[in-house]
């Protein structure tokens, strides 16, 4: 989910979204390979700046989850691992 904020600050218009992403990560060891799918969190802050000649978007995304690929403790419990993402993400959009 994307939320435009309806009342821009000049030229720039501030963005967020949330919402939940599925993530397949894949664990090989030597010829061993465990697959697993999750769900996790995803969240975003940016703007969007317009300029006589296009816009720019620019949005920080963080991106979660946690699976499990068959490890164990020392106590013989199995371990989650944590699957994260930080990315920036840069859009240029000239209309004709």
């Amino acid at each position: 989910a994307n939320i435009h904020v309806p009342f821009p600050a000049g030229p720039i218009t501030p963005i967020a979204n949330s919402g939940v992403g599925m993530y397949v990560a894949t664990r090989a060891e030597d010829a061993q390979r465990v697959t697993s799918v999750t769900f996790g969190p995803t969240v975003g802050l940016g703007a969007v700046v317009e300029f006589d000649f296009g816009e720019l978007q620019a949005i920080v995304n963080w991106h979660e989850a946690r699976a499990k690929f068959g490890n164990q403790s020392t106590d013989g419990s199995v371990v989650r691992e944590s699957l994260a993402v930080t990315q920036i993400n840069l859009a240029y959009m000239y209309v004709f």
